[in-house]
């Protein structure tokens, strides 16, 4: 909790050590400003606030803030403020060669000796571009008077022949095009009128934008500051309220030596993860904290930042631009995300007087449809989902290298995910981690669940503890992904819920374009009946005609229909439920294992007289490949031994997970060994590692 305590009022000020009194000192300073035209009565003790002001033809991003700073003044006399404008040094990006970061520190310590040797209270930080924003705030901290940052905001969007333009993500992509003959030296000139067509500073999540983003996730803006455009009639609303609050931040004697906290340094640090901000944000961080005693490091960076997602699609490494950032909801819906998912500090003082979660809290999300696929992007169901969710209009939100119960949990609440899809083992350890911490889902509507049959006990548990409704899917690759959706019907809906689960339980009906029918081995079509069992075969615009150089020669029936490998029956209602594989395949994490390939090598081991490889049942992966040996007569076992002969020949997570020597692997009539056979002699088989 914040132990910020206002100070009394009203006192004496700073300014009066200037303006004060009849000495000759006094008379000195205040006698010479009385040529402005200033009346005797400004000078009885209010407060004297300071528009630092970062004002320059030659810094273009920032060439707007003379107007700006009028409605600063504004909003400082209407609070019965002082308003005096100060140009303080100016390190403006786009001019100061060989580059601006050469004079960040020059600019600060100006800035700095410009407020210890003047007469002001308090100070309003008029910053935009690059280095004026970090500059200004690193002066401000070191005197630690009462401070408050309002930038200029950025440009409108840039267009140019119907293409959305950003400002230097396009200068270097145009450039590279004219260098490759692919855009004429007279089209890059006409561009380049459309990349700036605003007053502001850089138009994409640039390092302007981004310490914009710093500064509000820091607490020294008012809330909604960063993304308002330049030109936008609310951004001088924001100049004005601005004004108002710093008057009153001097009478409280609010300091950034209250506001710049470890706490509030790690906000932004999570903050810029999330918005994919510019690593420039680092150092000018690194350097803010040194001003005001912060011990900040790049392990913290590093601590805070892990497994921080980018939900702000922006340029230059994103889709879309500050105007959209900003009709969106701005950083408030960012910070709020980041304190739905635990990660922000909360209680961090902003200048407002209040914490950074009660300016946040009421943010809406003006786009809350958000695709969270759980699986890589090369399986099947990432590659038909990374189509569908943008054709829906939705924001598509990938997973990083954690699969755990917790990093998805946070992917989801941070990302503010509606719909989501992945393999059983995937909610099963989001399931126990939720339970286990009894947390609750904030966003999340619907989960899509397919790879593998998933238990009752997890779509009652999602629907029952959390009111999220779990749909059934099968498919594979050759269906692109989606063979079956167990959608239920309005009639099945109309159904009490424990009598629609022998529905949910079930693989669902085929989509749209996709045409299902179960035949036997004589290619004749079976009853859907749903006690009739047959090879699963589909049809459709989506369904694989054929593999790639014709690999497997004719796949398809002489109807055009793909034999799956599945067995299944089909109902009266068109619900299809699996209940055996023609395939020898193992489901383990919803992705298919081989058994012959593995057999196929294995067998080569010179020990070896025959080899098998079956499925054993697996708490979280629900399969895993067992090795069934019969040695040659003689040899001797060594488990190791044919684990080492298979590394390096298949995927390391089709490694099994045991090696069972038998006396004897049983063969069907045509010779091919009886899998049948062999899972019923082993049934009551369990792994070392679960048994």
């Amino acid at each position: 909790m914040t132990t910020f305590k206002p100070a009394e009022w009203p006192r004496k000020l700073r300014s009066q050590h200037w303006y004060g009194g009849n000495s000759r000192d006094t008379i000195y300073h205040r006698g010479w400003l009385k040529n402005q035209g200033y009346p005797h009565d400004l000078f009885d003790g209010r407060p004297v606030i300071g528009i630092l002001n970062t004002w320059s033809d030659l810094t273009p991003c920032n060439g707007h803030l003379r107007e700006l700073a009028e409605k600063v003044k504004a909003g400082v006399w209407e609070a019965g403020g002082f308003p005096v404008e100060v140009p303080v040094f100016s390190a403006s990006e786009n001019t100061y060669r060989p580059t601006a970061m050469m004079y960040r520190n020059l600019a600060a310590m100006a800035v700095e000796e410009a407020m210890r040797g003047q007469p002001i209270d308090g100070a309003v930080l008029m910053v935009g571009c690059d280095k004026t924003t970090p500059s200004l705030l690193m002066g401000a901290a070191s005197t630690d008077i009462p401070s408050i940052v309002v930038t200029g905001g950025p440009m409108l969007n840039g267009y140019f022949r119907g293409e959305r333009v950003g400002s230097g993500t396009h200068l270097w992509k145009f450039s590279e095009a004219v260098k490759a003959g692919e855009m004429t030296q007279e089209d890059f000139l006409d561009a380049e009128q459309a990349m700036s067509r605003s007053s502001g500073t850089c138009n994409t999540m640039g390092t302007a934008s981004t310490m914009a983003s710093m500064a509000e996730a820091l607490g020294m803006t008012l809330s909604g500051n960063a993304a308002i455009p330049a030109v936008d009639s609310r951004r001088r609303v924001m100049a004005q309220l601005t004004g108002r609050r710093i008057v009153q931040m001097v009478k409280d004697d609010l300091k950034p030596s209250d506001i710049l906290t470890r706490q509030a340094f790690e906000n932004a640090i999570r903050c810029n993860g999330a918005i994919g901000g510019s690593t420039n944000a680092v150092i000018h961080l690194l350097a803010l904290a040194g001003r005001v005693g912060v011990d900040l490091t790049l392990d913290d960076w590093d601590r805070c930042g892990r497994g921080i997602p980018t939900i702000v699609n922006l340029m230059p490494s994103g889709q879309y631009l500050m105007e959209e950032f900003f009709y969106a909801g701005g950083l408030p819906v960012v910070l709020k995300r980041l304190g739905e998912a635990g990660v922000l500090h909360r209680d961090a003082l902003t200048v407002s007087g209040e914490t950074i979660w009660d300016e946040v809290r009421e943010a809406r999300n003006w786009n809350e449809e958000v695709i969270l696929p759980v699986v890589p992007m090369f399986h099947a169901n990432a590659w038909g989902i990374a189509f569908v969710g943008p054709a829906a209009g939705s924001k598509l939100v990938m997973p990083g290298a954690k699969m755990d119960g917790a990093s998805i949990y946070e992917l989801i609440e941070t990302e503010g995910v509606t719909f989501s899809a992945a393999v059983p083992t995937v909610w099963q350890g989001l399931f126990g981690h939720m339970v286990e911490n009894n947390l609750n889902f904030s966003t999340l509507k619907k989960v899509l669940i397919g790879g593998s049959a998933c238990p009752e006990a997890l779509i009652r548990g999602f629907q029952d503890r959390f009111g999220v409704e779990v749909v059934h899917a099968w498919g594979m690759t050759e269906t692109s992904p989606i063979g079956t959706i167990a959608n239920l019907t309005p009639e099945l809906k109309a159904l009490p819920y424990d009598e629609q689960m022998a529905w949910r339980m079930k693989q669902g009906t085929p989509p749209l374009g996709v045409e299902l029918k179960i035949k036997n081995y004589g290619g004749q079509d079976m009853p859907h009946d749903g006690k009739t069992y047959g090879r699963v075969m589909v049809k459709g615009p989506t369904v694989a005609g054929a593999y790639f150089k014709g690999e497997g020669g004719d796949i398809l029936d002489h109807e055009g229909f793909f034999d799956t490998g599945d067995i299944a029956s089909v109902d009266s209602h068109g619900f299809m439920q699996i209940t055996d594989r023609a395939k020898d395949v193992i489901k383990s994490g919803g992705e298919w294992i081989s058994s012959i390939d593995i057999e196929n090598i294995a067998v080569g081991h010179p020990k070896v007289a025959l080899a098998a490889v079956i499925g054993a049942a697996h708490p979280k992966w629900d399969e895993r490949p067992v090795l069934l040996v019969k040695l040659k007569e003689g040899e001797a076992e060594d488990k190791q031994e044919h684990l080492d002969f298979l590394q390096g020949k298949i995927a390391k997570w089709w490694m099994p997970d045991d090696v069972v020597f038998v006396d004897d692997i049983p063969l069907g009539a045509t010779g091919k060994i009886d899998k049948k056979t062999l899972r019923e002699r082993m049934k009551g088989y369990q792994l070392p590692a679960t048994g």
